[in-house]
This record gives structure tokens, sequence and C-alpha cells, in this order.
């Protein structure tokens, strides 16, 4: 329909890409919580070169996320709805997913997160001479490693043999 002598718009192809193009935000924390930095890296790459999200976008939304999880360290929750009122959520759902993810990662994977989104942080703004799309790949295969390394950590704790 287009023919071979007209340049496409990216209005004009937009139509057949439907959401492959889009990421939503939760789409690239579900990666990184699940453990899984080849789908987190992918997110992230869609989310940049799309246009959609600058790096410090990208950051903004990875700040809130471990912010929310680190406001669950401390209190007793027991529930998705005790998460809900700490994180101010509104679905079940929601808390349902932070509550996994804290139980998942704990107290020490939240605040290697912290210290990981600072370092980011920094270097984003200069502090070292890498790109802005290298920086935040470094930090989103970081941040999906906390979730295995804290898995075999744990195992490796629950299944070691006693000493005599």
């Amino acid at each position: 329909a287009y023919g071979t002598s007209k340049k496409l718009t990216k209005q004009d192809v937009s139509v057949f890409l439907g959401d492959a193009g889009g990421v939503k935000p939760w789409d690239l924390t579900d990666a990184i919580d699940a453990g899984d930095s080849p789908i987190a890296l992918e997110m992230l790459s869609r989310m940049v070169r799309s246009g959609d999200f600058h790096p410090l976008q990208v950051m903004a939304i990875l700040h809130t996320h471990y912010v929310k999880l680190m406001r669950l360290d401390g209190p007793e929750i027991h529930s998705p709805a005790d998460v809900l009122t700490l994180i101010g959520g509104k679905s079940e759902f929601q808390g349902k997913k932070y509550l996994t993810q804290y139980r998942r990662i704990g107290s020490a994977g939240i605040s290697q997160a912290v210290q990981l989104l600072a370092r980011a942080d920094i270097d984003l703004r200069g502090g070292k001479d890498l790109g802005e799309e290298l920086t935040m790949e470094i930090l989103v295969a970081r941040l999906s490693r906390l979730v295995s390394s804290t898995k075999s950590s744990r195992t490796n704790r629950t299944f070691s043999p006693k000493r005599n």
C-alpha cells in the first residue's frame, strides 16, 4: 500500500507494531524481580531506545520500586493488605507482588539494591565515563542477579552440612 518510493514515518508503522514497541514500567520491574536478566535488559532497551523513557526516568521508576520494598523492611507484615497500608498501593495484587518480592530478597537484598541504585545514579550524572544506556544495563543486570544470589545464599545455608 505504501510502495517503495515513500519514506515511512513512525505514525505509518506504529499501527502495525501494536504493544510490542511499548513497555510498561512493571514489565521491567517484574523481569528484574524474577531474576530474568535477559528479559529485563530487553525491556530496558525497548523503553530507552523507543524514546518513551530517558535513563533518568527509568532510574526514578526503579528508585520508587525499591523504596516501596524498603518500607516493608522492619515492620511486621503478614498480608498484602498490610503491604498496601505501608506503600500506599491500590490493589491486593500489587500488595501480594511486593510482599513476595520482599520475602524473596530480604533486608540484605534491598540494601544492596539501594546501593546499586545510588552508584548508578552517580554514574549517570557523570561519575563514570560510561554511556547512559550501558550504565542502566549494568544496573538492571546487577539488580536481576540479586534474586538469584539471595536464593543461592539461602540454599547454601539451609543445606550446608553440620560441622562437628
